[in-house]
């Protein structure tokens, strides 16, 4: 029986070092307009300066949809950036 070398796993996308960037505006202008409320709740001055639950208190939706915005717009954003050439995150 041949052994499997096992590689490192790789996120598959860098969310955890997201930052809301001066630049990105016309890319959160694109977003469906919950996506772009979300995404700005939650970073303002470009950093994380939210938690979860007072987002989703802002908001007025549960937790789990303020996650969930959050995670795709992000998506989104950076799917835009590339798209644009900038690669950074």
């Amino acid at each position: 029986m041949k052994k499997r070398i096992l590689k490192p796993r790789q996120p598959k996308k860098p969310y955890r070092n997201f930052v809301l960037k001066p630049t990105d505006g016309p890319f959160v202008d694109r977003l469906p307009p919950k996506l772009a409320e979300a995404l700005r709740v939650m970073h303002t001055r470009g950093q994380l300066s939210v938690n979860y639950e007072a987002a989703a208190e802002d908001l007025g939706v549960p937790i789990g949809t303020v996650k969930s915005r959050v995670f795709r717009a992000r998506d989104q954003v950076i799917a835009l950036r590339n798209r644009q050439g900038s690669t950074n995150v």
